[in-house]
């Protein structure tokens, strides 16, 4: 099946939502491949009546190339998706640079505080940076811009509009290559929430587990 027609899949029948995994190489996919990715996370922060909240997130995502500077793509986990377009900077033997500005909506949350958002919709930017260690791994590391922007939360008395939360951060990964068409992706992702209305951080999150990539 072409590349698109897989992002269409995942736009159909993806229940709508985005994590905090990145989960990216700053090098686009080569032009017209398509990559399956299938990963494995832990999800940790402490909440401030809940004590530490410790959550598994497993999720699948596909990459197509539209070009030799650009590819598209999205994930999907049990709770929604996301989309993203990546663009690379600047590429050479060593070092590549990228943008992926994506956007996502999930349908309920998790999150540091003691309530419960019904629906948000996610805005990020990743600046991420790679240097390759050789000829089978890279080394990626980045920061991050993400944006939660809450259409409720749930109460016992029905529904409020929920509150804007920034959360700048970063990442860290390490791309191992095992072969033509196989790569393993271990990563951290670690964000510092801050709701915006009520002008106040929240806990640390992260987010890292092990990722499995495969080029169709």
């Amino acid at each position: 099946m072409p590349g698109w027609r897989w992002l269409l899949v995942l736009v159909l029948f993806g229940p709508g939502c985005a994590s905090y995994s990145t989960r990216l190489s700053p090098r686009p996919i080569p032009k017209g491949e398509t990559e399956l990715g299938l990963s494995a996370d832990l999800w940790v922060s402490e909440r401030k009546t809940q004590g530490r909240a410790t959550l598994p997130v497993a999720e699948m995502s596909l990459r197509y190339g539209l070009s030799e500077r650009v590819d598209i793509g999205g994930k999907i986990n049990l709770l929604g998706g996301e989309l993203t377009a990546k663009v690379a900077l600047l590429r050479n033997d060593v070092v590549a640079i990228a943008v992926a500005p994506g956007a996502g909506l999930q349908l309920s949350a998790a999150n540091t505080d003691n309530n419960n958002d019904l629906l948000i919709g996610t805005f990020h930017l990743p600046v991420l940076a790679g240097v390759r260690l050789g000829d089978s791994a890279e080394a990626i590391i980045g920061g991050k811009l993400l944006l939660h922007v809450p259409a409720g939360t749930g109460t016992d008395g029905g529904v409020n509009p929920g509150d804007l939360i920034f959360l700048p951060g970063g990442v860290l990964g390490l791309r191992l290559i095992l072969g033509d068409n196989f790569a393993l992706f271990p990563e951290l992702n670690v964000h510092f929430p801050y709701n915006i209305d009520l002008e106040r951080w929240r806990r640390v999150v992260f987010q890292g587990g092990l990722g499995f990539q495969f080029l169709l």
